[in-house]
Protein backbone atom coordinates (compact mmCIF):
# COMPACT_ATOMS: atom_id res chain seq x y z
CA UNK A 1 0.00 0.00 0.00
CA UNK A 2 1.28 3.45 -1.07
CA UNK A 3 2.01 5.82 1.68
CA UNK A 4 0.70 9.35 1.95
CA UNK A 5 1.39 11.02 5.28
CA UNK A 6 0.46 14.44 4.26
CA UNK A 7 -2.66 13.00 2.83
CA UNK A 8 -5.75 16.28 4.49
CA UNK A 9 -2.59 18.25 5.68
CA UNK A 10 -2.89 21.88 5.11
CA UNK A 11 0.16 24.14 4.43
CA UNK A 12 0.44 28.06 4.65
CA UNK A 13 2.52 29.78 2.06
CA UNK A 14 4.30 32.73 3.89
CA UNK A 15 6.69 34.99 1.89
CA UNK A 16 7.20 38.08 0.54
CA UNK A 17 4.19 40.01 -0.70
CA UNK A 18 4.53 44.43 -0.72
CA UNK A 19 7.87 44.59 -1.94
CA UNK A 20 8.28 41.66 -4.44
CA UNK A 21 7.75 42.43 -7.58
CA UNK A 22 5.42 39.81 -8.85
CA UNK A 23 4.23 40.20 -5.38
CA UNK A 24 4.88 36.55 -4.29
CA UNK A 25 2.60 35.15 -6.95
CA UNK A 26 4.84 32.70 -8.96
CA UNK A 27 6.60 30.46 -6.32
CA UNK A 28 3.35 30.29 -4.72
CA UNK A 29 1.66 29.57 -8.40
CA UNK A 30 4.31 26.90 -8.72
CA UNK A 31 4.31 24.99 -5.71
CA UNK A 32 0.52 24.93 -5.40
CA UNK A 33 0.30 21.99 -7.95
CA UNK A 34 3.09 20.16 -6.44
CA UNK A 35 1.23 20.01 -2.85
CA UNK A 36 -2.23 19.43 -4.25
CA UNK A 37 -1.03 16.10 -6.39
CA UNK A 38 -0.05 14.79 -2.48
CA UNK A 39 -3.72 15.59 -1.82
CA UNK A 40 -2.23 18.14 0.75
CA UNK A 41 -4.37 21.57 1.23
CA UNK A 42 -3.11 24.76 0.24
CA UNK A 43 -3.46 28.28 2.15
CA UNK A 44 -2.50 31.28 -0.04
CA UNK A 45 -2.50 34.52 1.55
CA UNK A 46 -3.35 35.63 -2.22
CA UNK A 47 -5.93 33.82 -3.01
CA UNK A 48 -7.48 33.04 -0.22
CA UNK A 49 -11.09 34.67 1.08
CA UNK A 50 -12.92 34.33 4.08
CA UNK A 51 -16.49 34.25 4.86
CA UNK A 52 -18.73 37.58 4.03
CA UNK A 53 -15.56 39.41 3.04
CA UNK A 54 -14.68 40.73 -0.47
CA UNK A 55 -11.87 39.96 -2.57
CA UNK A 56 -8.29 40.66 -0.85
CA UNK A 57 -6.30 41.52 -3.96
CA UNK A 58 -8.84 42.66 -6.00
CA UNK A 59 -10.67 45.12 -3.49
CA UNK A 60 -8.76 45.42 0.08
CA UNK A 61 -5.31 45.90 -1.22
CA UNK A 62 -6.25 48.79 -4.11
CA UNK A 63 -8.61 50.06 -1.16
CA UNK A 64 -5.72 50.43 0.86
CA UNK A 65 -2.77 51.90 -1.50
CA UNK A 66 -5.47 54.85 -1.70
CA UNK A 67 -6.28 54.91 2.01
CA UNK A 68 -2.28 55.61 2.09
CA UNK A 69 -1.41 58.13 -0.82
CA UNK A 70 -4.54 60.57 1.40
CA UNK A 71 -2.51 59.83 4.41
CA UNK A 72 -5.49 58.24 6.14
CA UNK A 73 -3.33 56.05 8.41
CA UNK A 74 -5.80 55.41 11.21
CA UNK A 75 -8.18 53.51 8.32
CA UNK A 76 -5.01 51.41 6.84
CA UNK A 77 -4.58 50.32 10.66
CA UNK A 78 -8.13 49.00 10.53
CA UNK A 79 -7.53 47.08 7.17
CA UNK A 80 -4.41 45.98 7.82
CA UNK A 81 -4.91 44.98 11.27
CA UNK A 82 -7.54 42.19 9.55
CA UNK A 83 -5.07 41.16 7.39
CA UNK A 84 -2.46 40.02 9.71
CA UNK A 85 -5.67 38.60 11.53
CA UNK A 86 -6.39 36.49 9.02
CA UNK A 87 -2.81 35.38 7.63
CA UNK A 88 -2.36 34.59 11.29
CA UNK A 89 -5.35 32.21 11.43
CA UNK A 90 -4.56 30.53 8.45
CA UNK A 91 -0.66 29.76 10.02
CA UNK A 92 -3.16 28.24 13.17
CA UNK A 93 -5.19 26.31 11.18
CA UNK A 94 -1.74 25.22 9.20
CA UNK A 95 -0.39 21.78 9.98
CA UNK A 96 3.39 22.84 8.50
CA UNK A 97 4.52 26.27 6.92
CA UNK A 98 6.56 26.81 3.61
CA UNK A 99 9.25 30.20 3.98
CA UNK A 100 10.20 31.60 0.85
CA UNK A 101 12.96 33.39 2.45
CA UNK A 102 14.08 36.00 0.31
CA UNK A 103 15.89 38.71 2.19
CA UNK A 104 15.96 41.51 -1.13
CA UNK A 105 12.44 42.42 0.23
CA UNK A 106 11.54 43.47 3.29
CA UNK A 107 9.52 40.09 5.42
CA UNK A 108 7.78 41.72 8.25
CA UNK A 109 4.40 39.57 7.82
CA UNK A 110 6.47 36.65 7.01
CA UNK A 111 8.84 36.79 10.19
CA UNK A 112 5.34 36.88 12.59
CA UNK A 113 4.22 33.89 10.59
CA UNK A 114 7.51 32.27 10.46
CA UNK A 115 7.26 32.72 14.47
CA UNK A 116 4.07 32.17 15.01
CA UNK A 117 4.40 28.81 13.71
CA UNK A 118 7.29 28.03 15.60
CA UNK A 119 5.46 28.63 18.80
CA UNK A 120 2.65 26.13 17.63
CA UNK A 121 6.02 23.34 17.24
CA UNK A 122 4.88 23.14 13.46
CA UNK A 123 7.55 22.21 10.82
CA UNK A 124 8.90 25.48 9.59
CA UNK A 125 10.13 24.43 5.88
CA UNK A 126 12.48 27.41 5.18
CA UNK A 127 13.49 27.59 1.13
CA UNK A 128 16.78 30.34 0.85
CA UNK A 129 18.15 32.08 -2.00
CA UNK A 130 21.31 33.03 0.25
CA UNK A 131 24.00 30.46 1.89
CA UNK A 132 22.51 28.60 4.09
CA UNK A 133 25.29 30.43 6.99
CA UNK A 134 24.43 33.72 5.61
CA UNK A 135 20.68 34.07 7.41
CA UNK A 136 19.45 36.11 10.31
CA UNK A 137 20.55 34.99 13.26
CA UNK A 138 17.42 34.58 15.18
CA UNK A 139 16.57 32.17 12.09
CA UNK A 140 19.04 29.75 13.18
CA UNK A 141 17.44 29.26 16.31
CA UNK A 142 13.64 28.81 14.98
CA UNK A 143 14.36 27.12 12.09
CA UNK A 144 15.82 23.56 12.87
CA UNK A 145 19.14 22.98 10.27
CA UNK A 146 17.21 20.21 8.37
CA UNK A 147 14.48 22.33 7.41
CA UNK A 148 16.72 25.22 5.50
CA UNK A 149 16.53 23.71 1.76
CA UNK A 150 19.03 25.78 -0.96
CA UNK A 151 16.09 25.39 -3.70
CA UNK A 152 12.38 24.31 -4.47
CA UNK A 153 13.72 20.99 -5.88
CA UNK A 154 15.19 20.22 -2.30
CA UNK A 155 12.34 21.16 -0.65
CA UNK A 156 9.88 18.69 -3.22
CA UNK A 157 12.50 16.05 -2.77
CA UNK A 158 12.17 16.25 1.33
CA UNK A 159 8.36 15.84 1.55
CA UNK A 160 8.29 13.53 -1.48
CA UNK A 161 10.39 11.25 1.19
CA UNK A 162 8.60 12.05 3.81
CA UNK A 163 5.28 11.97 2.24
CA UNK A 164 5.59 8.39 0.60
CA UNK A 165 9.09 7.15 0.59
CA UNK A 166 8.16 3.33 3.12
CA UNK A 167 12.15 3.43 3.43
CA UNK A 168 12.20 7.10 5.31
CA UNK A 169 13.55 6.95 8.48
CA UNK A 170 12.15 10.03 10.45
CA UNK A 171 14.64 11.98 12.22
CA UNK A 172 14.20 13.08 15.92
CA UNK A 173 13.07 16.53 14.50
CA UNK A 174 11.04 14.83 12.24
CA UNK A 175 9.23 12.88 15.06
CA UNK A 176 9.43 16.42 17.41
CA UNK A 177 7.69 18.66 14.32
CA UNK A 178 5.00 15.90 12.45
CA UNK A 179 2.17 14.47 13.83
CA UNK A 180 0.72 12.23 11.14
CA UNK A 181 -2.46 10.81 10.88
CA UNK A 182 -3.44 7.04 10.24
CA UNK A 183 -6.95 6.40 9.84
CA UNK A 184 -8.75 7.08 13.13
CA UNK A 185 -5.42 6.89 15.13
CA UNK A 186 -3.05 9.49 15.18
CA UNK A 187 0.76 8.73 15.76
CA UNK A 188 3.58 11.43 16.75
CA UNK A 189 6.78 10.99 14.44
CA UNK A 190 4.97 8.36 11.90
CA UNK A 191 2.56 5.72 11.15
CA UNK A 192 1.72 2.70 13.57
Amino acid sequence: MALNRLKSMTAYLSGPIDDDPDRGVAWRDEITPFLTGMNVNVINPLKHTFYGIQELNEVKRPLIASLLEQGNIEEVHQEIKQFIRWDLHSVDISTFVIVNYDTNFHMCGTYQELFTAAREHKPVLLVCKKPINKLSMWIYGIVEPQYMFPSWDDLKAYLKRINSDPNYEMTEVDKRKWIFFDGAHMTEGGLQ
